[in-house]
């Protein structure tokens, strides 16, 4: 009696602990309550339904005949069955996904399942363990489908994974329900199949049926490899999607800032052509005549008894008029006394000492102590953008 009690629990046990574990580990991470909870959910499930199935095993012991012993072997399919929909139906509730992933992967358990099934019975009939007392899981047989489970649970649950990296890519709902309704197809054919005992084709059903399992599972991993595949490519090509309308983005913004410099341009040429043109200085004497634009003069200075304008390009002028009448004529907004024989253009001046003026083209100028003064607030005025350095 022991023995059966044993026997059956590890059975019950190896056939629904591998298919529970299968379903929850594409969504782990993923459940409406806590894993602690989930699992202790599902426990009390599978001891509400080992019960039932203990006390259907236990009646051999009372009642061993053959007619009672088939019952005995409907019963236990129907506990183990209502316990697998009742599992389900907490899966259904406890996942958080969408209903054809949840679908996918329940249907690729029940293939699990009926391969297991079927690999672990043709190992058996190969083997010659065919002995069997009646009960469902008898020695030889119960050790073959422990064996089984664990080589094919490592396998499924490679797949498990392959399939949760699935999920996460960009792969329709569509497609997971048309995958799901061709195991799902395979799963309906195969339980109906097992009913047809009496018709005593079992052992062609089991071969048939073990040939299809393997090649439904080989189909699925061809199927998830190919999605991967055609899912990295749709991912490559939204990303060059991407990379192409920030390209896009960029090329209309610099197209943006050139034509506002354009247009920047235009409106400085329009504004240069409209405004007025500095009028040209014409100094005169009764043997001398002099014209100049202002802007082209760098200083200037008194020699003995004649005055030099000194030019930006390096050419000089000798006129002999007085150094003030040359300095009225010019701008007084620009030109200034550096020394009472100097007047020098503050576009020109790059840096002022206590005792010396440098202008743009390297050269120097004195500066007296008493147009110091002056000096640095005319420069202080200027308006030009020069930059220049003023030291006491």
């Amino acid at each position: 009696m022991a023995e059966i009690i044993i026997r059956s629990v590890i059975g019950f046990i190896v056939q629904i602990a591998p298919a529970a574990i299968l379903c929850l580990l594409p969504f782990d991470g993923r459940f409406r309550v806590s894993t602690k909870r989930a699992w202790m959910e599902a426990g009390a499930l599978v001891v509400a339904g080992l019960v039932p199935f203990l006390l259907v095993a236990a009646g051999a012991h009372f009642a061993p005949q053959s007619a009672v012993a088939d019952a005995r072997s409907i019963l236990q399919n129907l506990v183990f069955l209502v316990t697998v929909a009742a599992l389900f139906i907490l899966y259904v509730r406890v996942v958080r996904a969408e209903v054809s992933h949840k679908a996918f992967v329940f249907s690729l358990v029940m293939l699990y399942g009926f391969l297991v099934t079927f690999t672990s019975s043709n190992v058996s009939y190969l083997l010659g363990f065919d002995e069997n007392d009646g009960q469902m899981y008898y020695p030889s047989r119960l050790v073959v489908l422990t064996l089984t489970n664990a080589v094919f649970f490592a396998a499924m649950a490679s797949i498990m994974r392959s399939v949760k990296r699935a999920f996460a890519s960009q792969i329709t709902s569509a497609t997971w329900w048309r995958m799901t309704a061709l195991l799902t197809m395979i799963v309906a054919t195969l339980l109906v199949g097992g009913w047809l005992l009496p018709f005593d084709f079992a052992g062609m059903y089991f071969s048939l049926g073990f040939v299809v399992a393997i090649d439904c599972v080989a189909l699925i991993w061809w199927l998830l490899r190919t999605l991967r595949e055609s899912s990295a490519q749709a991912e490559q090509q939204v990303r060059l999607e991407r990379a192409l309308l920030l390209h896009e983005l960029k090329h209309a913004e610099l197209s943006s800032k050139l034509a506002q410099a354009q247009s920047r341009v235009t409106e400085l040429e329009k504004r240069e052509a409209t405004s007025p043109q500095e009028e040209p200085v014409v100094l005169s004497t009764p043997t001398q005549a002099v014209s100049f634009a202002p802007a082209d003069v760098t200083y200037v200075e008194s020699l003995n008894r004649a005055r030099a304008i000194r030019f930006a390009d390096g050419a000089s002028v000798r006129l002999n008029m007085p150094l003030r009448q040359i300095a009225e004529a010019l701008p007084h907004s620009r030109f200034v006394y550096c020394h009472r024989s100097i007047v020098v253009n503050l576009e020109h001046v790059r840096s002022v000492s206590a005792t010396e003026i440098t202008l743009d083209n390297g050269s120097t100028l004195p500066v007296s102590r008493r147009r110091l003064a002056d000096l640095r607030e005319a420069l202080d005025r200027a308006p030009h953008d020069a930059a220049r350095e003023v030291r006491a």
